[in-house]
C-alpha cells in the first residue's frame, strides 16, 4: 500500500494523458444516455489516506477513463495528513473525478435537546444548515484550492430548509436528488445499480434499466464493497459502455448546459 501510495500521482498523471471515453463533447448521435456516477462518503484514513476499496475504485475508474463524481464528508478535512488534501487535489485536476460536498459532518439520527431526531438537513434550523453548507464551502477552498459546485445530503436527508439553505450560495450549482424549488440544477433519481444499498447486482439492475430517460443518476457506495460486488460494478460499467452512454460529471452536465438541451 505504501509503494501505491507513492506511485498514486505517477499512475493518475499517465491514465489522464489519453482522450476520455464518451465525453461532453461528443456529438449527439453518438450520445444514448447520460450517466453520471455519484459515489457517496469519501472520508480520511489515518493509515492509508483513504481506504483500500476506495483506492481500488479511484483507480479503476481513472484507469478505464469513466467519469465519476465523489461525495466528500469535508470535515474529514480536518486532519494534518498533508497527503489526504493533496490526493484529492491530484484527483480534481485529472478531469475525471469531480468533488462534492457530501455534508460538513454527515449527521444523521441525532437527538435535539427535546429528543426530536434530526439529521444535518432535516429537521433542523435554517440557520444552522447554512452554517454547515459555509463551513464545508470554506474549509474544502482552504484545503483544495478550490470550490466544489455540487452539494448532496447525507443519507439524502433533506427539507424545506435546505433548498432556502442552499440558494444563498451562489458557489453551489447542482443539487443530488433535490427539491424542485430550489434555484439549482436538481439531479433527481430514477434508477440504481445497488440492491440493497452497498451491493452492485448486475442482474437486478438489467431487470430496473431503462433506456428512455435521457440521464441517469447512479448512487454507489464503493467503499461497502467486497471483490465480489466490485465486479458486479464492473459488468454494469461495461454494459453502459456498450450502450454508448456518455459518462458526464455534474459540474460539466451543468456548464455545458446540456440538462436543458435534453428537457
Amino acid at each position: 500500500m505504501k509503494l501505491f501510495l507513492k506511485i498514486f500521482p505517477l499512475i493518475f498523471l499517465m491514465m489522464v494523458s489519453s482522450s476520455v471515453c464518451q465525453s461532453e463533447t461528443s456529438s449527439k448521435t453518438d450520445i444514448r444516455q447520460f450517466v453520471i456516477l455519484k459515489a457517496d462518503d469519501l472520508v480520511h484514513d489515518k493509515v492509508n489516506v483513504i481506504s483500500k476499496n476506495w483506492y481500488k475504485f479511484l483507480d479503476y475508474v481513472v484507469s478505464e477513463k469513466i467519469k465519476s463524481s465523489v461525495g466528500l464528508v469535508v470535515n474529514s478535512l480536518e486532519t494534518d495528513d498533508e497527503r489526504y488534501p493533496g490526493l484529492l487535489k491530484y484527483l480534481n485536476r485529472t478531469g475525471y473525478v469531480e468533488l462534492w460536498i457530501h455534508g460538513y459532518d454527515h449527521r444523521l439520527g441525532v437527538k435535539h435537546p427535546n429528543g426530536d431526531l434530526y439529521d444535518e438537513f432535516r429537521n433542523s434550523s435554517l440557520e444552522f444548515q447554512k452554517e454547515q453548507i459555509k463551513k464545508a464551502l470554506d474549509l474544502s477552498k482552504q484545503k483544495l484550492d478550490f470550490t466544489m459546485q455540487t452539494f448532496g445530503a447525507p443519507g439524502n436527508a433533506i427539507d424545506e430548509n435546505t433548498s432556502i439553505a442552499l440558494d444563498a450560495f451562489d458557489e453551489i450549482k447542482v443539487w443530488f436528488f433535490g427539491r424542485d424549488d430550489s434555484d439549482k440544477l436538481v439531479l433527481h433519481r430514477s434508477e440504481e445499480m445497488e440492491f440493497p444499498v452497498g451491493n452492485p447486482d448486475f442482474n437486478s439492475f438489467l431487470k430496473n434499466h431503462s433506456v428512455s430517460s435521457n440521464y441517469i443518476v447512479f448512487q454507489i457506495h464503493p467503499n461497502m464493497w467486497d471483490e465480489n460486488q466490485f465486479n458486479e460494478f464492473k459488468k454494469i460499467i461495461d454494459f453502459l459502455k456498450e450502450e454508448k452512454c456518455t459518462f458526464i460529471l455534474p459540474r460539466e452536465f451543468y456548464s455545458s448546459n446540456l440538462s436543458k438541451q435534453i428537457e
